[in-house]
């Protein structure tokens, strides 16, 4: 997922925003504020590990030291799982 954003509309109400790269096009999903946390946790974890940010909001964790390499698609869904059991 890249360029990962929380956005709130006229009610307060979070949303991530994030590019479809299949549809090409930008999308907006309602999340709660438990997804909300989440999400902020995980880009703070990210900071911590390449402080100059990473677009991706899974960043590969290996042989990528700038943080410019996204997660594999096979190592995604994995660690996906894994953060939503967390």
């Amino acid at each position: 997922m890249s360029c990962v954003r929380i956005v709130r509309d006229a009610d307060g109400a979070a949303s991530l925003r994030y590019l479809n790269r299949k549809m090409k096009r930008e999308a907006l999903v309602p999340i709660d504020e438990e997804v909300e946390g989440e999400i902020t946790a995980q880009q703070r974890r990210v900071l911590e590990r390449w402080p100059d940010g990473s677009r991706w909001l899974f960043p590969a964790p290996r042989m990528n030291p700038d943080g410019t390499r996204p997660m594999t698609t096979h190592s995604y869904r994995g660690q996906l799982a894994v953060w939503l059991e967390r």
